[in-house]
Formats: C-alpha cells, structure tokens, sequence
C-alpha cells in the first residue's frame, strides 16, 4: 500500500475509501445527502494520479464549472498540483471544446453559441420573415416555441403531444413546420443553443473514428450528479463507454428533483444494468445532519418510495434536537412562528447566514419577505432571475457579437430595435443588410425618422470596432449603452409614470452593467469572453453580509444550514399540484425527492411548518398537511 493509500483509509470510511480506490471498469456510487461525495471524489482523482495516470487523461463531467473548479482546487490538498492538470468542466463545455475540434467531420464549421435570449431573439427574427405566422391568432411566443423545443430534445417528448389540449393545438402542424425552420436557419448560420451542442456531440459520436478518437484521449471518465443527466446526455456517456470501459457516475436517485428540466432519474437507476460489469458502491453515512433529522427523513422516504429501494442515511453526529412540525392556523400565524423562532436561534449566537427558509415555489415567501422586513431581519433570497437573462446583459451581449462578426444579423436586430421607432419589420430589413455587407446607413433610409439614431450607431459602432485594447473596448461599450438608454428615454413620448419607471430600470441596469464589467476583468479578447460567458454555470457571489437564506428547494439543493424552516408543507403546494396525479406516480415521487432534499439540508434543527387554512383570492380555504407526514406527524408535532 502506497503512502496516500494509507493516509485514505485512516481518513476515509470504509465506504469511501472502497469508492476511491475503484479504477478498473464502470462503477456507480450511489451518494446519500451529506455523505462526503465530493470528498470521495477529489480523494479518487488523487489516487488515480497518484497510480500513474497522467491527470490530462482524466475527464470529470460536473452541472456547474463552480464545481470543477471546487474539485481540481480539493484535490490539490490531498495530493499536489498536479490535480489542477485534469479536464473538468460541465457537459456543455466539453461538447464545445469537442465540436471546435471535431465538429468539420458532420458539416460543423465555425458557429456562435446563443445564450437563451439571443435564442428567442433569433425565433422572433424568423417568425417575421413569415406574415402569415403573425396573423395566427394563438401562435405561441419565442418563450412557448424555445419550451417546446427544448422539452423535445432533453426528453424525447412528442411536440404535438405537448400541445395537445392546449390553445395552440389547432396549429400544431404550423408550429411544428415552424420549429424545422428554426432549427435549419440555426445550422446553416452556426447558431448553436445549449441544447445543440449535446445534440450535434451525439451525432459526432456516432461516428465511430470520432467517439474513438474522443474517448481515447482519456483514461478515465467521472460523472457528478448523474441523477441529474437528461437522455442526451446519457447517449453521449454510453457512446464513450463503446471505446473507454472507465467511467464512473456519482448520484443520489432521492434527490433527482429537475425532471422539468429533462433530467430522468431512470438514467442512475439503470446505469448498472446498461453498463455491463458494473460495481455498484454506496456511501451511507452522513456528516451534515444529526441522526433525529435522518430518522425522520429516512422513515418519510421508507413509507411513501415506489419506484427504487431507498437505503438508510447514518449520521455520523448522533445526538441533535428532535424535528418540530407545527400547525399553524394560517400563514400569518406561520410567518410569526417562523419569525420568532428565528430571533431566538440570533439571540442564541446563530449567525442569520446559517438559517434558511426552504420552499417549494417562490410565491410561498412572499408574505414572509414582508414580515421580515417589518421584523428588521435581513434576508436574500435564491431562485429568481439568472444573470443572461436581464434585458441589459442581452443587449451588451448583442453588442459584443456584432462587433466580433458584423454580419450577424440576428445580433443586429436585437439593437436596432433599441431605437426609437423601429419594430420587428424595419429591424429585420436592416438587419438583412448588415448581414450582407455589414453595418450600413444608406441613402434609402434617409428620409426615415430614425436615420438620426442609425447614424449615431453607426458612428458608435465605428469606433468600438477600431478598439483594439478589449478592457477600452468594454469600457466604451457600456458607457454608450447606458448613455444611450437615458437618451431613448428622452425623446420618447412616455407619460409620467412610464418616464419614472423607465429610469428606475436604467437605474437597476446601470448595477449589472457594472456586474458585466467586472465579469470581462480575466480576459483579454471578445471570443473567450463570449465562449466563457454562454457556457459557465454563472452562480452568484457569495456574500459576507449576514442574512437570512430564502430559496426554493431547487436552489437550495448541494448547500446547508444549521436551522431550516420548510414552509407550506401543505397538499397542493409541497407536494405541489397533487390533485392531478396519484400519489406514488412518478410526478409525486419527484415531489418526494424534492421534500427529501429539503429535509436534508439542516445540519441540527428542522422546522416543518402546516397552514391549516391558506388564502385564495378573497376566501380561507382549509388544507392538510403533507401526505409525506402522514405516518408520522404526531410524533414531531409541536
């Protein structure tokens, strides 16, 4: 035994001392809540290269880049620098870095990657090349049509099963029609969106000189939170199995709660069943939360799991407080309870930063949020707006495009419909021209009311691109957006109160406009800026503040807190929606995983909280708890 093969097994447990020392062959190891998974995972790569491999043949798949980067930087303090060397990064960077490399070999050349405004932007752009689409009564929106395409690809769902019963299913044909044209206009231009690159990744992969050419460039494969790939995600894994017997997937089947995202927990559950000679290997013993929070959760999950065999969490800290479920008359009454319960964990030395109030949906908050303020106690809150997704940042974006590819006309509709007096039609023909021959203003458009704008866009527009320092660049470039916002505020027509909230939103976009600014600090060139900047996870930073967490469940899933507080575990909104499937079908078994996880997030104090009565529209409705707690409510209620 080598000297960090002794150091593991004194550091390690049983179980992830076995799981580190895998390395022949295909392995799932099955990680409960809180069992050190990453931990077990950097102690493998530190194996493995401490064994010979050389740590560029190492691939480590993860959702976020935040994540890679956590498991290179861990890793090191097991071993050395060497850990740093191996290709870790998220399925769609990998399928990037491969189509630059591979993609001329199935018609792939050079393409942009859209972020998923600039996605809708480019639906807008085609649906106006169409006049009949635009008189359709019920044709769905860029967002309905980027859904529906989406679903597609991640699940394999039908489009016109999707629409069926819908407002749009007269036109399911015509949608469907629609769709083809966007998806060719995007191949022919290299558009490419995120879910292209998986599927272009799994077409390359059919080629088998490709996929052994690309699985032969590593000698192992690792896959985080396999509980969370969709279909595509797995063909592309089970192409690279063909020619590399060494990979192996990291998950937990209880907390597979992105099903609406595409992810299908059957992936985890059958991998050893599809990947022939494989070991299956468990980690069970939890270092996150005391023992009476795992027997509660590990009897919750034992009565109401269908579908997969559910094994015990351990805790490791065996002595805690027992979990209190309350009944509250109402949400007022449960926003006080939570409230008080909160000051007086503060008054007991507990920062705010380690107390959460988890719920299902961001709507359950809202009358907490209010209550707290009231109360005096901060709070952030997780789940709402991505950063790509603010209208600035797409603008900025569209802006950077152009000027790296000034035929892009996609880009370029998206700003001329910046100026004032320019909609969808005139925005498409201009933007027509720019693709021809790049940015022009020509005589045709001189007598139009909006020449004036072209051409101080154009004089802009001139002087971006003979910018050669990328910072001077960017400075430059935010500077004339927010300069030019409050300028389109001026000489529009607004009334007053749509003046007032026009600068507030310039106000709000002056902030990310400076996020953004911050953001291009580490490059020194558009094209790894644009790259980076589509593909990264971007996750928000951390705050030093001390505040109280709101979060969905979704967002508050990998992270912990000493105390949380689960609101509105009430049928109908934790589970949410029950009435339309019964309980033990595969819609409530999802809302079981996502209960599961956010029981699992506190490390010594669990608060479940029951409005008997909620308020819809101007009525009192009564409710019930969980179906979750049935069994076992009278033991914890307080």
């Amino acid at each position: 035994m080598t000297p960090l093969e002794e150091k593991l097994k004194r550091t390690l447990n049983p179980e992830q001392f076995e799981a580190s020392m895998h390395m022949e062959g295909p392995a799932a190891i099955m990680a409960g809540a809180g069992s050190g998974k990453t931990h077990t995972l950097m102690n493998r790569v530190a194996h493995l290269i401490d064994s010979g491999v050389n740590p560029e043949r190492i691939l480590m798949l993860t959702f976020t880049n935040a994540a890679a980067d956590e498991m290179k930087r861990r890793s090191t303090t097991v071993l050395d620098d060497r850990c740093k060397s191996i290709v870790a990064c998220t399925y769609h960077k990998f399928c990037n870095m491969m189509l630059r490399s591979f993609g001329r070999r199935i018609g792939l050349r050079d393409y942009t990657v859209l972020s998923a405004v600039e996605g809708r932007n480019l639906i807008v752009y085609v649906k106006s090349s169409d006049p009949e689409l635009s008189r359709l009564k019920y044709f769905p929106t860029s967002q309905t049509i980027e859904n529906l395409m989406s679903t597609h690809v991640n699940t394999g769902a039908d489009i016109s099963e999707m629409l069926a019963g819908t407002k749009y299913e007269h036109y399911t044909q015509e949608i469907i029609m629609f769709i083809e044209k966007v998806e060719r206009y995007r191949f022919r231009r290299g558009k490419l969106n995120y879910d292209d690159l998986l599927v272009y990744m799994e077409k390359l992969l059919r080629d088998p000189e490709s996929c052994r050419r690309i699985a032969g460039m590593y000698d192992y494969i690792m896959v985080d939170e396999y509980q969370d790939t969709n279909n595509l995600q797995e063909e592309i894994i089970a192409h690279l199995f063909e020619y590399n017997k060494n990979i192996a997937v990291v998950g937990d089947i209880s907390q597979s709660i992105y099903g609406f995202r595409g992810a299908n927990v059957d992936n985890l559950k059958n991998f050893s069943k599809r990947f022939t000679g494989c070991r299956v290997l468990k980690l069970s013993r939890n270092y996150r939360s005391t023992q009476e929070i795992l027997n509660l959760a590990n009897n919750v999950m034992k009565k109401n799991v269908v579908s997969w065999d559910y094994f015990d969490m351990n805790a490791n800290n065996k002595n805690g407080r027992l979990p209190e479920i309350v009944k509250t008359m109402d949400e007022t009454e449960q926003c006080f309870y939570v409230i008080d319960k909160i000051q007086k964990y503060h008054q007991e030395g507990i920062p705010y930063k380690n107390i959460a109030v988890l719920e299902r949906s961001s709507r359950s908050s809202f009358m907490l949020e209010k209550e707290l303020n009231l109360a005096g106690i901060p709070f952030d809150k997780r789940g709402g707006k991505k950063f790509l997704d603010y209208e600035c940042v797409g603008d900025l974006l569209g802006f950077m495009t152009v000027i790296q590819d000034p035929k892009d006309n996609i880009s370029w509709f998206r700003i001329l419909k910046l100026l004032p007096g320019i909609g969808d039609i005139y925005a498409r023909r201009i933007a027509d021209g720019c693709h021809a021959e790049g940015f022009l203003t020509d005589a045709k458009l001189s007598r139009k009311p909006y020449y004036k704008e072209l051409e101080k866009l154009s004089k802009a527009y001139t002087d971006f691109k003979d910018t050669e320092d990328f910072h001077v660049l960017v400075s430059k470039l935010i500077r004339f957006y927010l300069e030019y916002r409050k300028h389109i505020i001026d000489v529009s027509k607004l009334n007053d109160e749509n003046t007032e909230k026009a600068i507030n939103q310039l106000e709000n976009d002056k902030e990310i406009a400076e996020r953004f600014r911050e953001m291009t600090v580490d490059y020194d060139n558009l094209i790894s800026f644009l790259d980076d900047l589509v593909l990264d996870s971007l996750s928000e930073l951390e705050s030093e503040e001390d505040k109280l967490m709101i979060s969905t469940v979704h967002s508050a899933k990998g992270l912990e807190w000493d105390a949380v507080f689960i609101i509105d575990s009430i049928e109908g909104r934790f589970p949410a929606q029950i009435w339309f499937e019964d309980r033990g079908s595969p819609a409530d078994e999802e809302e079981l995983r996502c209960f599961y996880v956010a029981m699992t997030r506190a490390k010594d104090m669990l608060h479940i909280c029951c409005p008997l009565t909620i308020r819809k529209g101007m009525e009192d409705v009564a409710v019930e708890p969980t179906h979750y707690l049935d069994y076992f409510i009278d033991d914890y209620l307080v």
